[in-house]
């Protein structure tokens, strides 16, 4: 999938990863990674990501663009031999996550200035193909979900 990203995608990605790391949730902590791409299985490494999905627009006016910038948070996690995995950690972090992003504005002093910050939404698909990460490390544990940051920009 080949997307580009324009600066307030880059912006949104960047302020979904800073309200993560300051939260220090349990399952992701304070090391979260921004990807300015898509999921590469060249680039993949246990750890939290934020990457870009998708687009979506929604109500366009002769003025205005409504853009809704898929921002996917990702974990990866190796699977300890002994201890197994803890599937209620994984899902503990996506019900926080949940909480934390769902219908609030998401601002940003980054955001060009004709923008303007409406709820976002959090989907709870799984976007990213597991058998992606699989490949590269067979006992991960993977689980995302998506933040969709939605903005409404001025059409120049």
């Amino acid at each position: 999938m080949s997307v580009t990203v324009t600066s307030n995608w880059a912006a949104a990605l960047d302020k979904v990863a800073s309200e993560l790391e300051s939260q220090g949730i349990d399952g992701i902590g304070r090391d979260v990674r921004v990807q300015r791409s898509p999921f590469d299985s060249r680039q993949i490494r246990p750890g939290c990501y934020v990457t870009p999905t998708d687009r979506k627009y929604s109500r366009p006016t002769s003025s205005h663009s409504t853009i809704g910038y898929g921002c996917m948070i990702t974990v990866i996690q190796g699977v300890s031999r002994r201890g197994g995995s803890s599937p209620d950690r994984l899902t503990g972090w996506q019900e926080v996550v949940s909480r934390l992003f769902h219908d609030k504005r998401l601002h940003s002093d980054d955001y060009s200035s004709d923008v303007l910050c409406l709820p976002c939404k959090v989907e709870d698909e799984t976007p990213l193909e597991p058998s992606v990460v699989l490949e590269k490390y067979p006992e991960a544990e993977v689980t995302s979900l998506v933040v969709r940051v939605w903005l409404r920009e001025a059409r120049t």
